[in-house]
């Protein structure tokens, strides 16, 4: 049973906008249906079955409120009409008490044969029981025709480079497939050479975890040859195997059983081919609700809540509308996923050119033009439209992020920091027309030479212990195990430069597993001075002095972040801040190179890289940090030192 004011609810309601009362003289625009007060949709609650749900979404009986005072409450649609003036469809809305922040969410949905979809009034659809049914399947199969038909993005492109620069297929591939692929018969999995077979593979994406995993090994794989029993497999590769054959497939890429596993020659020469594996791939399916391989791709799901249905009148006739509490949606089923925390998954993620993925709640699809779930909710995931080509702020801006979104997800092998991003960077490369040669550069996950910016990363909210990795150079992101950021703003990104970078040219473009990486030396030739730390971090000192020294726009906060430090003159003055990767387990004294220059309002700062004097060779200097000092290049020395 629905009271007057629902029963007058329409899905154009939920967006419509009004003039509400005037402030200051100039009149207040208000979005959304304006419903019942907060007690009088209380009161409504007992007998309407949509002001029920309104009313325990937004707190039910919430002691916060004045209940002698009326408080309003407006519907309002989570889209708005374009640009262009069309009206959106509507798939949620969320409930508000104005002027307070009391918020509750819906998701607004329609049979798919009901005129209110058919319109295009509702665009929200109810989620499917089971994630391995005969029409979750046709619901995959629909979205890879619309995608396949449509998006010329989406279909198989090269961009990738080679090592040492030339653009064309990875090295060692001269083909368009990988170089082992399980072909999937009907009580087995064989293992077949990629390059014999000529339709269409898909690729897993998925946990290994902690259990037991069937891996190929020197020792099994002529038997994995003559055929792998579906029953021998963890159950996240037996459903993907049967998923594959559901979406009329029947060739299968999993990591743990296309690359020998016990061989070093096999993985070196498979693991750079990653992103190009999950690229060429027609589609890549992921157990997104799986922690280890024997999670599986489809999870039983739990019941929802009866939605409550809401006619409406339309000039065509009589459609309805379904609207019930909002459930796990995009950000909380896939990017708070333990599957989306792994550091592999950030290249196969968004190297895949299509992505099916399996949630505890509900099914998505990603390709390169836009994101979709079964509840028709819209998503945006920037990740992908930034593998799309769409890099609108350059290679700098464009790769920071992707090596802060990477920094922040976990890697079982701490060694593979760098490598686990080598296809991402391979790819970068051929959609900026960045070759791996001297104008790009790259080495050991930095571009240095489109700037000496990317020098300046900082550890985001903890200390790097034990001090660099031998894995990569100290100048390198790579050599710490923590989360790492840049400040991605003009201010320094657009600042002037005053230094220069030199590498060994044998280095460009090496897989990260290459000595010669590991060992790279870094030429920097800049305005340099000799500094030390402030004994106490910054969110420790007392007094005026402690703000004294601005941040700037950089996101780090210098109250909480344990690496912050003000940075002293040898006088003892205060020149500027800096986040030291080690705190105070690192040199007091030190050199600062400066990278570049900018204007904070009228005063000149210049970024800067901190240096200590390596402990094995003389003349040699390894990073300790990142800061910002007031100091100019007039007062510093003009020399070239040696990173390593």
């Amino acid at each position: 049973m629905l009271c007057e004011t629902c029963r007058a609810i329409t899905p154009q309601a939920f967006w419509s906008q009004r003039e509400s009362t005037r402030r200051a003289g100039r009149p207040v625009v208000e979005h959304g249906y304006p419903h019942l007060d907060y007690v009088s949709l209380g009161v409504s609650s007992a007998t309407c079955d949509l002001c029920a749900l309104i009313f325990a979404q937004l707190g039910g009986e919430r002691k916060d409120l004045d209940h002698t005072k009326k408080h309003r409450v407006l519907l309002i649609s989570s889209t708005y009409p374009s640009h262009k003036g069309l009206a959106p469809g509507v798939s949620s809305i969320y409930g508000m008490v104005v002027g307070t922040k009391i918020r509750g969410y819906f998701h607004v949905f329609a049979d798919p044969d009901n005129m209110a979809a058919i319109s295009g009034d509702i665009t929200g659809r109810q989620l499917l029981s089971r994630p391995d049914s005969e029409e979750a399947f046709a619901q995959v199969k629909s979205w890879l025709a619309d995608c396949d038909a449509r998006h010329p993005e989406c279909r198989r492109q090269n961009f990738f480079v080679t090592e040492g620069g030339k653009g064309g297929k990875p090295r060692h591939a001269n083909r368009d497939f990988p170089t082992r692929l399980l072909c999937i018969e009907d009580d087995r999995l064989r293992l077949v050479d990629g390059p014999d077979v000529s339709e269409d593979y898909v690729a897993l994406s998925y946990c290994w975890g902690t259990s037991g995993q069937l891996t190929t090994t020197t020792h099994n794989t002529a038997a994995h040859r003559r055929g792998i029993p579906l029953d021998d497999l963890p159950l996240t590769q037996r459903q993907a195997a049967a998923a594959t054959r559901k979406l009329g497939m029947r060739y299968l890429w999993v990591d743990a059983l296309c690359i020998v596993q016990d061989d070093k020659a096999d993985w070196g020469r498979e693991a750079p081919q990653m992103g190009f594996i999950y690229h060429n791939a027609f589609l890549t399916i992921a157990a997104a609700g799986s922690s280890s391989s024997a999670g599986g791709l489809f999870h039983q799901r739990t019941a929802r809540p009866t939605p409550v249905p809401v006619p409406y009148q339309s000039s065509t006739g009589k459609r309805t509308m379904l609207i019930a509490p909002l459930g796990d949606g995009f950000v909380q089923a896939l990017d708070q996923s333990v599957w989306n925390s792994r550091g592999w998954v950030y290249q196969e993620r968004i190297l895949s050119r299509r992505i099916v993925e399996f949630s505890t709640s509900q099914i998505f699809f990603e390709c390169q033009r836009h994101s979709v779930g079964e509840d028709g909710l819209p998503v945006m995931s920037i990740e992908k439209r930034l593998a799309a080509g769409r890099m609108l702020h350059g290679l700098e801006s464009l790769w920071c992020g992707l090596i802060k979104g990477y920094t922040s997800r976990s890697l079982t092998c701490a060694d593979d920091r760098t490598m686990a991003i080598e296809s991402l960077a391979r790819y970068v490369a051929g959609r900026t027309d960045t070759p791996s040669t001297k104008e790009g550069m790259y080495c050991a996950g930095a571009w240095l030479g489109k700037s000496p910016c990317h020098l300046l990363w900082y550890c985001s909210d903890r200390l790097a212990t034990g001090g660099p990795s031998p894995r990569a150079p100290s100048w390198s992101w790579g050599s710490v195990d923590v989360p790492v950021q840049w400040e991605m703003s003009w201010y320094v990104f657009g600042s002037e430069l005053v230094s220069k970078l030199e590498l060994p040219p044998e280095v460009y473009g090496l897989v990260p597993t290459d000595k010669r990486v590991r060992t790279a030396r870094l030429r920097v030739e800049a305005p340099v001075i000799n500094l030390r730390r402030a004994d106490k971090r910054m969110g420790l000192v007392e007094g005026s002095e402690a703000v004294s020294m601005g941040m700037g726009p950089y996101e780090v906060n210098a109250q909480t972040h344990p690496g912050c430090y003000q940075i002293l003159s040898s006088t003892g003055k205060v020149v500027g801040w800096g986040v030291f990767d080690q705190g105070a387990a690192g040199p007091q004294s030190f050199l600062a190179a400066i990278l570049s220059t900018s204007m904070d309002e009228e005063e000149k700062l210049s970024h800067v890289v901190l240096l200590a004097a390596a402990e094995v060779e003389a003349d040699n200097f390894v990073r300790i940090g990142v800061g910002e000092i007031r100091t100019t290049v007039d007062e510093c020395v003009r020399k070239v030192v040696t990173i390593v």
